[in-house]
């Protein structure tokens, strides 16, 4: 069990800074927009306002914190990114089957948020971040990008550095990527299955640029289709019935293209990220 303390409090950390840079923020705008700040105070719906507030500051308190995770990832000695950006594992020409498996698995996971009815698939601040421009670069690419070397590559290589197998490893993964959406409880299983995705698809290339890659073209989607068609905050009203077809249309091709993807040899020469101990060791 001590493997999965360092992983945990990093997390811990992770999420109280989040906290305490959105505090600041407010601080700040307390000081410097003193008007604004009791306007939002003053109205009915006070945490709408705050959340209206912040938004464009959010993307840029999302780098620091991630920033900061990732030196105290380092004091902690749980950073080695040596092969975090490693492609030779990746099979450029069949990129399609994990990138269209992952597409209907990620659909399949907003489906189901709709027929479970939980609240909104993306937080009202995620979305006037897209509607900002550097909001948008803040959360589109740098994040995602500071996200994964913190929740895939850092977490699940410490684990494997410790002697995990490759399940233990990812149920640590997901568990510390869901922990982050603690703040808004209805986020926790959208957090969760995407862990799994990206946890699953990490373990079978052995660095992040495969899941960055994914992860910056829906963030792209969403922010094109905001910016010009101004979607993202339709509540349709389709029938439950609706949503349930397209669970079981999507599902099959989600489960099929990723399982392909995981059966799939890797290249000559190459091995999984949890081996790279064993084979460092021989060496």
């Amino acid at each position: 069990m001590k493997k999965f303390i360092k992983p945990f409090l990093l997390v811990i950390f992770y999420f109280l800074s989040m906290m305490v840079s959105l505090f600041l923020i407010l601080t700040l705008l307390f000081f410097f927009d003193y008007d604004s700040f009791v306007f939002a105070s003053g109205d009915d719906d006070v945490g709408q306002n705050y959340v209206e507030m912040l938004s464009p500051y959010i993307g840029v308190a999302i780098i620091i914190n991630t920033l900061l995770t990732i030196a105290i990832a380092y004091l902690m000695k749980m950073v080695d990114f040596r092969h975090s950006f490693d492609c030779k594992s990746i099979d450029w020409k069949n990129i399609w089957i994990p990138f269209a498996g992952s597409v209907c698995f990620i659909f399949v996971v907003f489906v189901s948020v709709h027929i479970l009815q939980f609240s909104s698939y993306r937080s009202d601040a995620m979305f006037r971040m897209l509607e900002n421009v550097y909001g948008a670069i803040a959360l589109i690419f740098l994040s995602r990008v500071l996200e994964e070397l913190i929740f895939r590559d850092i977490i699940i290589r410490y684990m494997f550095s410790k002697g995990a197998t490759p399940l233990q490893a990812l149920i640590c993964s997901v568990l510390c990527y869901a922990l982050v959406a603690i703040g808004d409880p209805w986020d926790v299983p959208i957090y969760f299955c995407h862990g799994i995705l990206f946890g699953i698809l990490f373990i079978k290339t052995g660095s992040v640029v495969l899941t960055t890659i994914i992860r910056i073209s829906i963030y792209l989607f969403q922010y094109v289709v905001s910016r010009e068609f101004d979607l993202l905050n339709i509540n349709t009203d389709m029938p439950t019935s609706y949503y349930v077809v397209l669970f079981f249309v999507f599902t099959p091709p989600a489960i099929f293209l990723l399982w392909k993807f995981w059966k799939t040899p890797l290249p000559d020469g190459r091995h999984l990220p949890f081996d790279d101990a064993k084979i460092e060791a021989v060496e």
